[in-house]
C-alpha cells in the first residue's frame, strides 16, 4: 500500500512499519517480503480507515498528487513477483520531479495527443512496469482546481501493461466500487507473450492492444476475458 500526495507512504505490513519518502527525485525503499493479503487483513483495514478518517479531518496535504513518484515506487516494490497494480489518482501529477505543466488549448486533437518529450516519462515507466510483469489499472477523477485530467499522459502505463483506465466525470461511489470489484476478482493469465506469424504475401502492418512489443511480440503482464487483440493485415 502506497500512498501519495507531496510525499509518499510505503507501508510495510511483513514488518509493521511506514516508510516516508519525501525526496521525490530519488525514491527508493528497503527490501521487504510482499505479505498475502489474507495474512495481514485486519492490519490493512485498521490502516485505510484510519486514513480516510485523517484526509477527512483535514490533516493531510491532498491538494495535488505525485503520481510519476509513485509509478516508480511501485515498481521497485512489485518487482520481484509483478502483480496488478491499482492506482487512484485525482487529477494529473503536479508535485514532484514528474509532475505535468498544464496545457491550455481549443484544439480538441492536440489534447488527446502525446506530448512526446515533455512527458516521455510516463511512456518509459510503462515500459518498465510491463518488463517487470506489472499491470496498472487506473482509477481517476478530475478535481475542481484542474481544467483537463490530462487523461493521454497519465494512462499511457495502463495502455502498455495491458491495464484499463476508469474515469469518472463525477464521482460513483457505486460504480468505483464496481471497477474495483471487477479489476480484482478477474481471472488473469499472467506473463503472456503473444506473436503473430503470417504466411506469405501477408504482411502485419500494427498491433491494437494494451501492451509493449519487442521484436514483433506483444507482451502481457496480464490478460483477462476482457481484453482484446487486434491485428491490422495488409495482404500483398
Amino acid at each position: 500500500l502506497i500512498t501519495m500526495s507531496n510525499r509518499l507512504v510505503f507501508y510495510d505490513f511483513s514488518r509493521g512499519k511506514e516508510f516516508i519518502i519525501t525526496d521525490l527525485s530519488d525514491v527508493a525503499i528497503p527490501s521487504c517480503p510482499m505479505v498475502p493479503i489474507q495474512q495481514c487483513k485486519e492490519d490493512v483495514i485498521s490502516v485505510i480507515d484510519n486514513l480516510l478518517a485523517n484526509i477527512q479531518a483535514g490533516v493531510y496535504n491532498t491538494h495535488g498528487n505525485c503520481l510519476g513518484s509513485a509509478l516508480q515506487l511501485a515498481q521497485q516494490a512489485m518487482i520481484e513477483n509483478g502483480g496488478v497494480l491499482l492506482l487512484s489518482a485525482a487529477g494529473h501529477p503536479t508535485i514532484g520531479p514528474h509532475a505535468i505543466k498544464a496545457r491550455s488549448s481549443d484544439d480538441e486533437a492536440q489534447l488527446t495527443s502525446f506530448p512526446q518529450e515533455s512527458s516521455k516519462f510516463y511512456r518509459d515507466i510503462g515500459f518498465m512496469l510491463n518488463h517487470s510483469s506489472i499491470s496498472v489499472h487506473l482509477f481517476c477523477i478530475k478535481p475542481p482546481t484542474q481544467k483537463y485530467c490530462e487523461l493521454s499522459i497519465i494512462s499511457v502505463p495502463c495502455g502498455l501493461t495491458a491495464g484499463a483506465c476508469h474515469y469518472y466525470t463525477s464521482f460513483d461511489p457505486v460504480q468505483l466500487h464496481n471497477d474495483i470489484f471487477s479489476t480484482l476478482s478477474s481471472q488473469y493469465l499472467w506473463d503472456s507473450a503473444m506473436k503473430l506469424r503470417c504466411s506469405s504475401g501477408v504482411k502485419m502492418n500494427f498491433v491494437y492492444s494494451n501492451c509493449s512489443i519487442r521484436h514483433d511480440t506483444s507482451y502481457y503482464p496480464v490478460l483477462s476475458a476482457h481484453n482484446s487483440i487486434m491485428y491490422d493485415l495488409k495482404v500483398e
